[in-house]
């Protein structure tokens, strides 16, 4: 079973790669509330599923440079930085459901220590 859960994590991860650049090579995708909630919910299940508790802080450091860095690129204009705004927009969205998730985690962690 737990192999099976390990599976579905990783391709989640795929999915929300793959989505996340054709997201960003189709214009105005990101406006579209489905795609963002798909976003979300694959960022929540790479959290639950994939990050382990020896992996957290690194895990966090990396999901909160990822989102900085989805907002320092949607204040800068330009058609090729505009694609990869959108890209790092879309892979933020994955990173804050996954952070989500793993927060919680590393929270409950620190609480039964």
């Amino acid at each position: 079973m737990k192999s099976k859960l390990v599976l579905v994590g990783k391709w989640s991860f795929i999915v929300a790669l793959v989505l996340a650049i054709l997201i960003a090579l189709i214009p105005n995708t990101m406006t579209n509330q489905v795609w963002i909630i798909v976003l979300i919910v694959l960022g929540v299940i790479v959290g639950l599923l994939n990050i382990q508790d020896k992996e957290i802080t690194q895990f966090l450091v990396a999901s909160i440079s990822i989102m900085l860095s989805g907002i320092i690129f949607g204040m800068i204009g330009g058609t090729i930085v505009g694609v990869v705004s959108a890209f790092a927009g879309a892979l933020s969205l994955v990173a804050g459901g996954a952070a989500f998730v793993v927060s919680i985690k590393a929270i409950i962690s620190l609480g039964k220590n």
